[in-house]
């Protein structure tokens, strides 16, 4: 057996497998990271909020700040990326705010987000 026949069969296996797993399997565990890295005044910063799931790969995944304040210069864009620079006027201390995350799961119909779970965490960012 040729070398792409065989890439060829074993995407296919693969692809199988990955339509044998239930929507009703897959579960939203945590959201990623833990915690966040000290930024500095007047310096850029980037920080990817992800969502830790079980066995699939969610259809869609929405993000926001739910509760507290940002240090000014940052912002949490639907993506999950906070990013920005911190602003010279910034207070140094720990910020503290909550993400709110919602995951959902559909393999059947991409425009249906019936399978959908949320979660809260709260993140501390210090601002030296």
């Amino acid at each position: 057996m040729n070398k792409s026949k065989l890439i060829y069969n074993l995407l296919i296996l693969i692809s199988s497998l990955i339509l044998l797993v239930s929507c009703d399997e897959c579960k939203f565990e945590n959201i990623t990271p833990d915690d966040l890295p000290t930024a500095k005044i007047n310096s850029n910063y980037n920080v990817m909020f992800r969502e830790k799931t079980t066995v699939c790969t969610p259809s869609r995944v929405n993000i926001w700040l739910n509760s507290g304040d940002l240090p000014p210069g940052l912002t949490l864009y639907p993506n999950g990326e906070l990013k920005g620079k911190i602003s010279a006027n910034a207070e140094t201390k720990v910020y503290n705010f909550t993400i709110k995350m919602e995951v959902c799961f559909n393999s059947n119909n991409p425009n249906d987000y019936s399978n959908c779970s949320s979660l809260t965490k709260g993140y501390a960012l210090k601002v030296e």
